[in-house]
C-alpha cells in the first residue's frame, strides 16, 4: 500500500457486518523496491492541493445545511446580485459560476468563517468606554437555526453593507480600492457594525 494506510487501518477496525466491504485500490504488482520508493515520494511530495474555491464550491452544493455550506452558498449570491453598486457581481471566483474574476471565493468564504463566526450562535461583543474594556457574549445577528435563513440572512446584511459603502465612492476609486485583503477588512468590520446595530 503506497497511499491511504491510514484508511485500511480505519476500515480494519470495523466491526459492523452492514458495512460494504469493497475497498476500491490502485496498485502495483511485481515492482523494485526503488521503483516503489519513487512513487511513493512523486505521490507524496509532487501532489497539488485542491483549489480552495473548489472546495468551498463543492461543499455550498453538497453540504448547504453545515457551516462551510452556509457561507458558500451566501457568498454565491453575491455573484448573481446585479445591483449596480455590487462589485462582486459576476466577480468572484466560483468555479461552477464565473471562472475569469478578479476575488477569491474561497478568500471571502474563510474570513466570513474564520474571521467573523459568521454561522456561530453566539459571537462576542467587544467595547472599550474611558478606557475601560469590556467583552459581552451576544446573540449572532445573521444566526438561525434554519439554514437557508442563514444563508439569506448572511448575503442581505453583508450585501446592504457593501452596497451602502461602495454608493459613497467613485468608480474609480472603487477599481483602485478592492482587493482580496481589503475585502477581508471590510468584512470584519462590517461584522463588528452589525454587533452594535
Amino acid at each position: 500500500v503506497i497511499d491511504g494506510q491510514h484508511r485500511l487501518f480505519s476500515y480494519l477496525k470495523i466491526d459492523d457486518d452492514s458495512v460494504d466491504d469493497t475497498i476500491h485500490v490502485s496498485g502495483l504488482a511485481n515492482i523494485s523496491s526503488e521503483v516503489e520508493a519513487r512513487m511513493f515520494l512523486d505521490i507524496n511530495d509532487k501532489s497539488k492541493p485542491v483549489n480552495k474555491n473548489l472546495i468551498w464550491d463543492l461543499t455550498g452544493s453538497l453540504d448547504p445545511s453545515t457551516p462551510e455550506g452556509i457561507v458558500s452558498n451566501a457568498v454565491k449570491e453575491f455573484v448573481k446580485d446585479s445591483n449596480v453598486n455590487n462589485i462582486f457581481y459576476d466577480n468572484i471566483k466560483v468555479p461552477s459560476l464565473v471562472t475569469k474574476a478578479k476575488f477569491s471565493f474561497g478568500g471571502f468564504c474563510r474570513t466570513l468563517n474564520d474571521d467573523c463566526n459568521i454561522t456561530k450562535e453566539k459571537v462576542m461583543r467587544k467595547t472599550e468606554i474611558n478606557n475601560t474594556q469590556s467583552e459581552k457574549l451576544i446573540k449572532n445577528p445573521f444566526y438561525s437555526q434554519n439554514y437557508t435563513s442563514m444563508t439569506s440572512n448572511i448575503f442581505k446584511g453583508f450585501n446592504s453593507f457593501f452596497i451602502n459603502l461602495n454608493s459613497r465612492l467613485k468608480e474609480d476609486k472603487l477599481n483602485e480600492l478592492y482587493n482580496d485583503a481589503v475585502i477581508a477588512i471590510f468584512s470584519q468590520l462590517a461584522m463588528e457594525y452589525f454587533k452594535f446595530h
